[in-house]
């Protein structure tokens, strides 16, 4: 599985309808860039793709939680105690501030319309019991979704910068690394 699915798969889960985002304030008619709103002209923006993963992979979860195979506590540690815990840990970990920056300064290429057959074609395992065993399936346009332009040795901030999936960007360094 191509490492954009791999970090997909790290915050997605088992298929129920995409909820609000976490601290979403009241709609000031502005909208919030994740391509909810009611009059459905924003379009989607890579904080919004990544606010909708984390989300849907927040509910997911706590919609399993009575199953998890290691017990509450071990869940709690793991997902948080709260829905607002999840989504401020999926958010910790996309940090998606410095995507919409990686974007912007072309570390980063985000593909609208990838991102939203992503968002649409994820499929998961039914039963909460399959959910912990089984991951779920991911449409190869989420490999695409977001694609990173750094080659390995150069500058990234964010986990999507590297070009080669074999890379990662090294918190220490800033810079792509192999794996």
């Amino acid at each position: 599985m191509a490492r954009r699915a791999l970090l997909l798969l790290l915050v997605t889960a088992c298929g129920v309808e995409l909820g609000e985002p976490p601290n979403v304030p009241e709609d000031d008619g502005k909208g919030d860039g994740t391509g909810t709103d009611s009059g459905g002209t924003m379009a989607l923006t890579a904080t919004g793709f990544l606010t909708k993963i984390g989300t849907q992979y927040c509910e997911e979860n706590f919609r399993c939680k009575a199953t998890y195979p290691d017990g509450a506590p071990a869940f709690a540690q793991a997902f948080g105690a709260s829905m607002q815990d999840c989504y401020a840990g999926t958010n910790a970990y996309y940090q998606p501030q410095l995507v919409e920056q990686s974007v912007t300064a072309k570390r980063v290429i985000f593909n609208q319309g990838s991102a939203q057959t992503c968002l649409s074609g994820i499929v998961y395992p039914q039963s909460c019991g399959q959910y912990w065993q089984s991951p779920p399936q991911f449409p190869q346009a989420c490999n695409v979704a977001l694609l990173g332009t750094v080659a390995d040795g150069g500058t990234c901030v964010s986990i999507f910068d590297c070009a080669n999936l074999g890379s990662r960007c090294d918190d220490a360094t800033k810079t792509c690394v192999a794996r």
